[in-house]
């Protein structure tokens, strides 16, 4: 166990996504099973297992910062988007045995972490992304002719402009979407908690974010209500994307090829991701699944 946790550490270290990918099953299966058989909701087994975990998670960082490897906010941020994030994923789920609520609890920590960090130290992050974006500029001028780059710039700066306001937002997909596939990759492994993706249903109390960024937006706090709305975005773009495949695969059960085309199609169209994400608000209100498609209509 101890050397797997260190190992999903090294790997967090050079990718925070696939590091949180790695910890969500092997954490979760760790905390929510013994012996095939569901540990006791708050037991002293599982209160132990989840502070091994995370104690041996937190000395590898912190062994790894110390022979220099990772500077203390890589390992912070590292720390909470992976090792904390997961951690409360676990629990969450052992408790209610909800993925959607377990993934919302889950992602609360690196909200409240991108939060102050821009609320406070937004001119360090503005910093370092001048200074990525400087280096990214000189190998541009390297590999392309002036002309070229000329051409390039106006691209290049609204890129920049989008990364530095839109940094929150940016933080917190590779998060939502770690916890995400991460959940579906640990119910194909937990037989005793299957997680239909046709039957993904958001709690309601997430639409309370929405309605403070609709404030923020009107109190002309843009930047915060977007990159706040974006946020709530996700994860009704999950719940959408949910709503699409129960609809699929009712209707293309004959032809498997056909519906997968179908769910591959708006990943490539921006404006098809946001309508979907929009379905997914409204299927919290007015649950479009019940319109399912009947016997005889299938293709």
């Amino acid at each position: 166990m101890i050397l797997r946790v260190i190992l999903i550490a090294i790997v967090s270290i050079f990718s925070p996504l696939i590091g949180l990918i790695l910890a969500v099953p092997y954490f979760s299966k760790k905390i929510l099973t013994e012996n095939s058989n569901f540990i006791n909701i708050g037991s002293k087994k599982s209160y132990s297992t989840l502070l091994i975990l995370l104690s041996v998670f937190t000395i590898s960082l912190l062994l790894l910062s110390i022979i220099k490897l990772l500077n203390w906010q890589h390992g912070l941020e590292v720390w909470i988007s992976v090792g904390l994030s997961s951690i409360i994923f676990a629990n969450v789920l052992q408790r209610l045995k909800n993925y959607e609520t377990a993934i919302v609890c889950g992602a609360l920590p690196g909200f409240l972490y991108i939060a102050i960090k821009n609320l406070f130290f937004f001119n360090s992050i503005k910093l370092q992304l001048e200074t990525s974006n400087k280096i990214l500029l000189e190998n541009t001028e390297k590999l392309f002719s002036p002309e070229t780059v000329e051409n390039m710039m106006p691209h290049i700066l609204k890129v920049q402009n989008i990364m530095l306001n839109g940094n929150a937002a940016i933080w917190m997909l590779g998060i939502i979407l770690g916890l995400f596939i991460g959940s579906l990759i640990l119910s194909k492994r937990l037989e005793q908690l299957r997680w239909d993706f046709g039957l993904v249903n958001f709690p309601f109390y997430l639409q309370i974010a929405i309605v403070v960024g609709l404030i923020l937006f009107i109190l002309k706090l843009r930047i915060i209500s977007y990159n706040l709305l974006a946020i709530c975005g996700f994860f009704y773009l999950i719940q959408g994307y949910s709503l699409l495949y129960y609809f699929v695969k009712k209707a293309f059960r004959k032809s498997v090829f056909f519906g997968i085309i179908l769910l591959i199609i708006p990943l490539l169209n921006f404006y098809l991701l946001i309508i979907i994400s929009i379905l997914g608000l409204l299927d919290t209100w007015i649950h479009i699944r019940k319109f399912s498609l009947t016997g005889g209509d299938r293709l």
